[in-house]
Parts: C-alpha cells; sequence; structure tokens
C-alpha cells in the first residue's frame, strides 16, 4: 500500500502566558521559565489554550503567509477565535465565479458523495471500536439520494451515536462531546487553511448555506473526515468535561493519524489537502465524481500518531 506525506507536521500548542513573534524564520515563544523556538516551515497549525498570549503584527503576518491558521479556545476548550491566512490566489477570482454559478444538480451529486462516505466511515468506525450497529448504518447508505432531501444524513448520525456512546446528547455538557468538539475544531480549522490556499471561497458552501457562517463550505466537507475524531475521542474521554493538557495532546494529534484516500495510506492533514484540490477540479471541470473523498482504517493498522 503506498503512503504519502506532507512537509510541515508540528502541531504547536501554546498553553502558558507567552509573547510570540518570528525571527529568522523562526516563531519565537517567550514565556517566563523560558523560551521555544520552532521553524516555521515545519508548523501546521498553532493552537492557544489559556490567557495572555500574544503575537506581534509583524509576527502574524509571517505565520500568515506561510499558510499557517490560528485557532483561540475558551474556557471550555472550545474554539472561539479563528485567524486564517489571507492568500492572494491567482485562482480565487475565477474559482468564486464558477462557485457562484454551481447548478443544483452538481451540488446534489456532489452532497450525494460527501453523505454516502460520511455514513460509510460512522459504520466503519463503529466496526473499529468493536461497537453494534454496523450493518444498521450500513443501511442508510443506500437511502441517499437526490441531494439528501430526506436528510438521511441526520437520522443515521441520529442513530449511529445511540450506538458510539449510549445516551450520549450532543448538545449536552459531556466528556464525550468536550472531546468530539475539541478533534472536530482541529479538522475544521485544517480544511479552512486547505480551502483558502485552494482558493476557494468558503462561505459559498454545497449544501450548508447559513449566512451568518463564513465557512460554509469547511463544514460541508468535513463531514466524512468526523468519524475519525470519533474514532480517536472514544479512547481519550475521561470523566471529566474539562480535558486535561494530555487529552489535548492527544487529540490534537488527529492530523497525523492516518486515513485512506485515492487508494493510498496518507496523514489525515495530508488527505484534507488532497481531498480539497480534487474539489477544484470537480468544480472546475463541473464533474462532481472527482472529488476524491476519505475511507476510515483503524488507528492501530495504520501510520504511527506523531507529536
Amino acid at each position: 500500500m503506498p503512503y504519502y506525506f506532507s512537509m510541515a507536521y508540528r502541531i504547536v500548542e501554546i498553553t502558558k502566558p507567552a509573547e510570540c513573534h518570528v525571527t529568522n524564520a523562526q516563531l519565537v515563544v517567550e514565556m517566563e521559565d523560558g523560551s521555544v523556538q520552532i521553524p516555521v516551515e515545519d508548523i501546521e497549525i498553532i493552537l492557544c489554550i489559556g490567557v495572555k498570549i500574544r503575537f506581534s503584527t509583524m509576527g502574524l503576518g509571517e505565520l500568515n503567509k506561510a499558510g499557517i491558521v490560528i485557532v483561540a479556545f475558551g474556557k471550555k476548550h472550545e474554539p472561539e477565535t479563528l485567524i486564517e491566512p489571507y492568500f492572494p490566489n491567482q485562482r480565487h477570482s475565477a474559482l468564486l465565479k464558477l462557485q457562484i454559478n454551481l447548478s443544483d444538480d452538481f451540488k446534489k451529486q456532489l452532497w450525494n458523495k460527501i453523505i454516502r462516505q460520511k455514513i460509510d466511515n460512522s459504520s466503519r468506525n463503529l466496526a473499529v471500536l468493536g461497537l453494534d450497529g454496523v450493518k444498521e448504518i450500513e443501511e442508510y447508505v443506500k437511502l441517499v439520494q437526490d441531494g439528501d432531501k430526506d436528510n438521511i444524513e441526520a437520522q443515521a448520525a441520529g442513530t449511529y451515536f445511540q450506538f458510539y456512546h449510549k445516551g450520549l446528547n450532543r448538545r449536552n455538557d459531556d466528556p464525550i462531546n468536550s472531546a468530539l468538539n475539541y478533534a472536530y475544531a482541529i479538522l475544521r480549522s485544517y480544511i479552512i487553511k486547505a480551502l483558502i490556499s485552494t482558493g476557494f471561497h468558503c462561505a459559498l458552501g454545497i449544501n450548508h448555506h447559513n449566512e451568518y457562517n463564513n465557512f460554509n463550505l469547511a463544514d460541508d466537507l468535513i463531514e466524512p473526515w468526523r468519524a475519525m475524531a470519533d474514532q480517536l475521542a472514544f479512547s481519550i474521554a475521561g470523566a471529566e468535561f474539562n480535558l486535561s493538557m494530555k487529552q489535548r495532546r492527544e487529540l490534537t494529534g488527529i492530523l497525523h493519524r492516518p486515513c485512506k484516500i485515492d487508494g493510498k495510506i496518507m496523514r489525515i492533514s495530508t488527505g484534507i489537502e488532497l481531498m480539497v484540490d480534487s474539489c477544484r477540479k470537480a468544480v472546475e471541470q463541473n464533474q462532481a465524481e472527482l472529488i476524491k473523498l476519505p475511507k476510515l482504517i483503524d488507528f492501530k493498522e495504520g501510520l504511527p500518531c506523531e507529536s
């Protein structure tokens, strides 16, 4: 089985009061007990968890040029602020016109593919975790049609979560929800980064179309990746709602876990980049079948988790 890797690999988590700037292509994080330097070219994403974490404006500019997303988390370890890179992408204007003029038929075809893969991955995850419900969730894949006009995705998700964690209410304060939300936030942030760097306008979604959401397209494309976050969160969630530093670090490693896409095993971060680029080709050529979506695999059988 071929493997595929991207270059940047470090996920930087800052949890103490710090002054951050960039000097000689190095991110310098200065804290009371010392400083750390990290090559900017090695960084995939920066997570800020805590108070009094400051970035210089010049430093933000250099991180932007490198395409690095910065996510600030609140007291409940849920994302509150996203600093996204601005890319003067030469494809942006042309791709924006194509996005605006996408036909309803194309959107329906693309959404069908996304939802079928999401449901398939949910079923695969139950199998990997040794839980009941594999066949029940598989059946939902056959029911998705015509842009999922019957909202099979929501029905499948409701059934799936009852097998995944009996009695789970995704709106409640719950340790498993805390872990899921954290992992989803990491995936969403990276998808946003990939979309912007490719030239997409994130507010223009395929199925999501909330006028107050700047990232509708990211919320469309995250769907087939959610079960991978579920696989990781299942083994990490404890009894406390507030995540420990160890739990957060393990969940942050979701980007370095393996997936299978286009017949290759690769890190999830690389798979996201491949998916987004294939989505661009699908939009440019008006062929929904060109999009490449991930298949969930057992993390224990794939690439090792890197920190």
